[in-house]
């Protein structure tokens, strides 16, 4: 008599089971990249982190929306990666939102998610969660925005609003202001040195960066075509400056003084970096902040480029 592993019912039910388990694995939320001990995060940030309940995204009520928040976390960390089609230079969501959005000083989400819809003056309308991502890809991936309804995007409105999670709609989120610093302490641009800019650079951040600031393979780019572009955020020099004071260098943030950020925000808003063809469209009858100096509706050419370019090399 065989011994029931000897019959072939033995090999169909080990089929079986084998194939079960493959369909379960493809249709789990933890799938591919796993997140269970989080994604290799930044070894260099510092300062305080807002935490998260994690279990919210292990034990939700709502699996699919479990489900969402932990692709959105993974197209967060590795947008390159997970949203290839829509990034156009090869940066992530977290290569400016540090610790996937919750360092707070360095461009942290927490919260943000409460406050959409919200006035956008750069169109000059108010804009949703997944309207202001869509800007993201545009300008900070200079690549092209996800549809409304993609689930790309779907996923990264959902992982926003997660870290949200705990905090009050009425709740002030000081690491949101980005142009913090008042009129007096901003040096006017046409005052702006970029060739010091540069001097400062290649002392405090080429390490990292390389002094051709197109990164060491692990450091963002900061200018060239694998940069953000001219019509993001951090192409108009207070708000870099404001980031680079709060958080830069990653190895000793809040280092630089005010008037070392602004000179090494002038030197890398000198550079040379993607156009974005929408600039024309931006501020529609209002003034162009006079710190977005690749707009030529306020500047024929960007005049901290004029300036760095008319300085002698030196011998």
């Amino acid at each position: 008599m065989r011994r029931f592993y000897q019959r072939p019912a033995f090999y169909i039910l080990l089929f079986a089971l084998i194939l079960t388990a493959l369909l379960f694995s493809e249709m789990s939320p933890y799938r591919g990249e796993k997140l269970t001990a989080g994604p290799a995060e930044n070894p260099h940030a510092t300062g305080p982190r807002h935490e998260f309940p994690r279990a919210f995204v292990l034990a939700s009520q709502n699996p699919r929306e479990a489900q969402s928040v932990q692709l959105g976390a993974e197209i967060f960390y590795q947008t390159a990666k997970f949203a290839p089609t829509y990034d156009g230079n090869g940066l992530s969501c977290t290569s400016c939102h540090f610790q996937g959005g919750t360092q707070e000083g360095m461009l942290g989400l927490v919260g943000v998610a409460l406050k959409y819809p919200e006035f956008d003056p750069r169109s000059g309308h108010p804009v949703t969660l997944q309207e202001r991502l869509q800007s993201c890809f545009l300008r900070s991936l200079n690549g092209k925005p996800p549809q409304e309804g993609n689930p790309i995007l779907q996923n990264l409105a959902d992982y926003v609003t997660y870290l949200s999670t705990g905090v009050s709609k009425e709740q002030e989120l000081k690491w949101r202001d980005l142009d913090w610093m008042p009129a007096a302490e901003k040096i006017p641009i046409e005052k702006l040195d970029p060739v010091e800019g540069k001097r400062l650079f290649a002392q405090k951040c080429s390490a990292c960066h390389g002094l051709t600031g197109h990164g060491d393979g692990w450091a963002t780019a900061l200018w060239g075509e694998n940069s953000y572009n001219d019509g993001s955020g951090l192409a108009r020099v207070y708000t870099l400056a404001g980031f680079l004071f709060r958080a830069m260098p990653l190895s000793s943030p809040n280092s630089l003084n005010l008037e070392q950020a602004q000179q090494i925000a002038a030197y890398l808003d000198a550079q040379p970096r993607p156009d974005f063809a929408g600039k024309a469209q931006d501020y529609v009858g209002v003034q162009v902040p006079v710190d977005a100096v690749y707009y030529p509706q306020l500047y024929p050419k960007n005049p901290l480029t004029e300036k760095l370019q008319a300085t002698p090399i030196p011998q």
